[in-house]
């Protein structure tokens, strides 16, 4: 198996046969994820794919994906869980607005491989625009307590968790 991870091309990945197990994902990556790329610029989405395999019409299966865009992150939600600080409201964040796998490849490594993908990709921004904050959207509890596996704190009364942009390259050692 040859893992890859590139921007979606629907002449060169095929979506309708993914499935993880969440309608609401696997109908966002068919329909929503590249008119959202190319069509209103408000997120990019990262599909990982083996190249030693050809799907339906010669094109690759999708594996999972992720999807990052700019976003901004509200004062009053960071001090609930950072305590104090002095941050401009609202402070620049990057969103990891979808992250999720097919079925068949589930417990195999691949969404911690996605976000840490996804942390690389908001590291190379940060290097140039300043990005203090990654935020998630945990679609489940289940979503949650990955992201928290993985660094990021709970905003309460929300789905939503956070972590400093700092502290994701030292968890994953980037």
């Amino acid at each position: 198996m040859t893992l890859g991870v590139e921007g979606l091309d629907p002449a060169r990945h095929e979506r309708s046969g993914f499935e993880c197990g969440n309608s609401s994902l696997d109908e966002w990556l068919r329909v929503f994820a590249h008119q959202n790329d190319t069509k209103h610029n408000t997120g990019r989405t990262w599909v990982a794919v083996d190249d030693d395999t050809a799907g339906v019409r010669g094109r690759v299966p999708i594996m999972g994906y992720v999807t990052i865009a700019a976003h901004g992150v509200g004062l009053a939600e960071l001090r609930e869980v950072l305590h104090g600080g002095s941050l401009p409201d609202p402070t620049p964040a990057a969103l990891i607005g979808r992250l999720a796998v097919d079925r068949r490849e589930q417990g195999r490594h691949l969404g911690g491989r996605l976000l840490r993908f996804a942390v690389e990709k908001v590291l190379a921004a940060d290097a140039h625009l300043a990005i203090p904050f990654v935020v998630v959207e945990a679609i489940d509890e289940n979503a949650a307590r990955f992201y928290e596996h993985h660094g990021f704190l709970r905003v309460p009364d929300s789905g939503r968790l956070l972590a400093r942009t700092s502290d994701l390259a030292a968890a994953f050692d980037l």
